[in-house]
């Protein structure tokens, strides 16, 4: 028997500490690929705690139900106010995605038709749409919230038929108006609403979607003419900005990203960099370069699936960057730095692994023996300051801490990580700092 569910739930088996669980999260990821390729939504059940409601909210989960929401009960409670809080965070954090260009959607509103709610008949809009050709939509609001839209193209098919006209002709057009509509905040990101129109029902797939400000009244509209060439100058910014060697966002993003972050009470940057890359490509050639580059980057990526929040940044060169919205432990750096030591046996020959060296003109022109490639990551957090830093000086920082790291490498063969322990205090672009 063919079944097309419009739900599906997720068991709390597997909600239940899914915050901790790469496996969980990966299939959560594959179950909402599905849903949305077939039109179901999904929802979760079990969800106890706050980390559980996040992650499965971050994932793009977007009806749960649990403990931690309400208690069982015969009818519908409300939500107590603290959770509708933390929720509305959630939400906010959302409303920019990890490509932050400031592109305003406010500036592509149009204020169209409005009208107040049983004002108008359907007779009255007949002759309002023939007048003005240009108009193409009307919206309907109580107490200046939207809650309704008609389209011309909508309006004149419901209409259509040999009664259809004579049926409503009287009637108010908040009858035949369409309750299923699309609003977003004006502060919303043009990616997050290109994905919300295009996952809408078909029916309503190109209608035009409602602005709203902070307080929930009506701005105007943006169709979806705007969202897609919008959207696609904003997708040729994105790849035009991304390294063309390993695809990830380069300088442009990282700029908007490091703006965005510094922002936040909780943050980690960590600066990778491999040691001694120079002398391997001048060794091995660029091409085996570029693969030891690319193989980094899929390590990189496989790293932050692990970290809630985290974006990967390809500076340049050997440079990387992560940015982390919550802590990161050493436990993770160690394991980070474990998995790229085993990796790079495969980049040097069988000799040259087993010696832990090679022979190489380093940068003064001298022949010297080179040790293996080691990464050094520089660990920089929101507690190393006591005012939001420009993002130039935590370049500074960055570079101190990793010629840190690099000799500590140099000593023992292995990659390794430094946290900075100390307190800054940003003085007109002066850097001082205070031992804690």
């Amino acid at each position: 028997v063919a079944m097309s569910p419009h739900y599906i739930k997720i068991d709390r088996a597997i909600v239940n500490d899914i915050h901790n669980s790469s496996y969980k999260q990966n299939l959560i990821k594959s179950l909402i690929a599905f849903s949305d390729n077939v039109d179901t939504s999904l929802i979760a059940e079990g969800i106890e705690t706050y980390f559980e409601l996040k992650t499965i909210f971050r994932l793009g989960v977007r009806y749960g139900q649990g403990f931690y929401l309400s208690k069982p009960a015969p009818f519908p409670q409300d939500i107590s106010p603290d959770i509708l809080q933390e929720i509305d965070e959630l939400v906010d954090a959302r409303k920019r995605t990890k490509y932050s260009f400031d592109i305003s959607v406010s500036g592509m509103v149009i204020r169209p038709l409005t009208l107040p709610a049983n004002s108008m008949t359907c007779e009255e809009l007949d002759n309002q749409f023939k007048k003005n050709t240009k108009n193409t939509h009307v919206v309907i609001t109580d107490n200046g919230r939207p809650y309704a839209i008609i389209t011309r193209l909508y309006f004149y098919s419901y209409l259509s038929g040999n009664f259809g006209y004579a049926i409503y002709q009287k009637k108010y057009i908040d009858a035949v108006a369409k309750r299923e509509i699309l609003c977003i905040n004006e502060y919303s990101d043009l990616r997050t609403i290109s994905r919300l129109a295009m996952s809408r029902r078909l029916e309503n797939l190109y209608d035009p979607i409602i602005v709203v400000d902070n307080q929930g009244l009506f701005m105007g509209t943006i169709t979806m003419k705007q969202v897609i060439k919008s959207a696609f100058d904003l997708e040729i910014k994105i790849a035009t900005s991304a390294n063309p060697l390993t695809q990830l966002p380069g300088n442009i993003i990282i700029g908007f990203w490091l703006e965005e972050i510094l922002q936040k009470d909780k943050y980690t940057l960590l600066y990778c960099d491999l040691d001694n890359f120079k002398e391997y490509n001048d060794t091995y050639g660029f091409p085996r370069g570029d693969d030891l580059l690319k193989s980094f980057s899929r390590i990189l990526s496989g790293f932050i699936e692990c970290l809630p929040n985290s974006k990967l940044g390809h500076i340049g060169g050997d440079d990387f960057i992560i940015f982390s919205e919550n802590a990161v432990s050493e436990k993770h750096l160690e394991d980070l730095c474990t998995i790229f030591d085993k990796h790079r046996r495969d980049f040097f020959s069988p000799d040259h692994f087993k010696q832990g060296y090679y022979s190489a003109i380093n940068r003064q022109g001298e022949k010297k023996s080179i040790p293996l490639i080691s990464l050094s990551i520089a660990a920089i957090t929101d507690n190393n300051f006591f005012e939001v830093p420009h993002p130039n000086q935590l370049g500074q920082i960055a570079a101190m801490l990793k010629n840190q790291v690099k000799i500590k490498n140099r000593e023992t063969g292995k990659s390794g990580f430094l946290f900075d322990r100390r307190k800054y205090s940003i003085k007109n672009t002066k850097i001082g700092s205070i031992n804690k």
